[in-house]
């Protein structure tokens, strides 16, 4: 099979930036990477999907006491409040009805939530 090279001109910074993320990644180099991407590419057997990544949210002090402070109420049963329909819902988000007050059972209260499934 005769062998060609391909070039693609980048910054240097974009090859020492690729080059450490293909190692980081256990690829002996970034041409290797770059190889074994071309063959599943040509063979189809990869979809190249494009995906941003956002830096984290670093929420202030005032933010974080106010989760905390709900977090607290939820695990006591306060301030919590229930719709009967989705009309009923939109009422009370839109302050057209006030919330009714609901109250929690100790069951749910300890109920641990942080292992549900997230879409």
């Amino acid at each position: 099979m005769t062998r060609v090279v391909i070039q693609t001109p980048v910054t240097s910074q974009l090859r020492n930036e690729a080059e450490e993320a293909a190692r980081e990644q256990g690829y002996s180099s970034l041409q290797d990477a770059i190889r074994i991407y071309l063959h599943k590419l040509a063979r189809r057997e990869i979809k190249v999907q494009l995906q941003e990544q956002f830096p984290p949210v670093q929420l202030s002090k005032k933010a974080i006491k106010r989760y905390n402070k709900m977090d607290e109420d939820f695990e006591k049963g306060k301030n919590i409040y229930v719709a009967e329909s989705v009309d009923d819902l939109m009422d009370q988000l839109n302050g057209i009805k006030s919330p009714v007050p609901f109250k929690v059972s100790k069951t749910l209260r300890r109920k641990d939530f942080s292992k549900r499934a997230t879409r």
